[in-house]
């Protein structure tokens, strides 16, 4: 057989087939967890990717990138304690740029043994061809690890329960006498108010919808029970009603008054600067945003009552009673 009748397979290549086919192996018998390798023409610097899947079967969503490298060749020693793992400067943008992290593995493939870390930009030292980074002899990827890469993958949500309140909302306040919307930590957190303004959106997408909901809607912030401090303490949570009024500008029509009210006193103490006196609430120390929402508002209220042709009798109502909780809230402040 001559030398060019076939296509040949290089040491090397059979050697990272190997890396891929005992790493898919830990991943699935260890972790109990998926493998989905990259195939060839689309390698760009990851070699597969680790979905995280829960012990009674449900893939999550959430994943763990990975770059493989097999052989001895690249068990360089860093010292006593780890290895020095080696990589290409191309694909420092790339791993920044994903949406998950890049786990980093070196696979002896005699003994199976495998060790990982995650890559970090500013651990690794680099030159204009290259990148280092000392890679922990301790980290073996086994069980013991799987605690450390399923936080480093991140908990998954269930978003279902949150869209479908949005989703209902309008056949909802037809009948309900009061709906409550939640506004989750990760809204708050990634400053997302588009789904708050996407419910008021909803109501407002017929004139009959619009005469149901009238001082219907409250709504609070939820995930924050543990934290000591009030909302009007949390500066995320100032931030995220900041935007949340700005892009909402019908809140007087729609909000519940009612004593209970919670969307109502969350707006005016997080606006106002509110701090406690003696341990209580409330006092405002910045008048100056709370003014603003109110000119912004009210302005709103106006094109709204006339969008919807609700009558100029219907706009004073609003606005006088809007007025009046927000009197009764502040006393002396307003």
């Amino acid at each position: 057989m001559t030398t060019d009748s076939f296509p040949k397979r290089s040491d090397a290549q059979a050697i990272g087939e190997r890396g891929v086919a005992i790493v898919t192996s830990a991943v699935q018998e260890t972790f109990r967890w998926g493998f989905r390798r990259t195939p060839q023409e689309s390698d760009f610097g990851v070699d597969g990717y680790i979905d995280m899947v829960t012990p009674e079967g449900y893939v999550t969503g959430k994943a763990l990138a990975v770059q493989i490298k097999t052989g001895k060749s690249y068990f360089v020693q860093c010292g006593p304690d780890a290895w020095l793992y080696r990589g290409e400067i191309k694909h420092v943008n790339y791993y920044l740029n994903l949406r998950m992290p890049v786990l980093l593995l070196l696979v002896d493939p005699d003994t199976h043994q495998i060790w990982w870390r995650q890559f970090e930009a500013y651990e690794a030292d680099g030159s204009q061809e290259s990148w280092t980074i000392p890679l922990p002899k301790d980290n073996l990827f086994a069980a013991e690890a799987k605690g450390r890469l399923e936080s480093l993958a991140g908990s998954a949500t269930d978003y279902l329960p949150h869209l479908q309140e949005h989703w209902m909302l309008g056949e909802r306040v037809k009948e309900a006498a009061l709906v409550c919307i939640q506004v989750a930590k990760f809204e708050i957190e990634s400053l997302n108010v588009r789904p708050f303004a996407k419910l008021f959106e909803r109501l407002s997408r017929s004139r009959e919808t619009v005469l149901s909901a009238r001082h219907k809607v409250d709504f609070f912030v939820d995930g924050y029970n543990d934290d000591p401090r009030s909302l009007f303490e949390i500066p995320e949570v100032v931030r995220w009603i900041e935007a949340a009024v700005e892009t909402v500008t019908c809140l007087p029509y729609f909000l519940h008054l009612g004593d209970n009210a919670h969307g109502i006193v969350t707006i005016l103490s997080c606006l106002g600067r509110a701090r406690r006196i003696d341990g209580e609430f409330i006092q405002l120390t910045e008048k100056r945003l709370f003014r603003h929402f109110l000119e912004m508002q009210f302005d709103g209220l106006n094109k709204f009552t006339e969008k919807f042709a609700l009558g100029e009798e219907v706009n004073r109502e609003v606005s006088v009673g809007f007025g009046a909780k927000l009197r009764a809230l502040l006393g002396d402040d307003a």
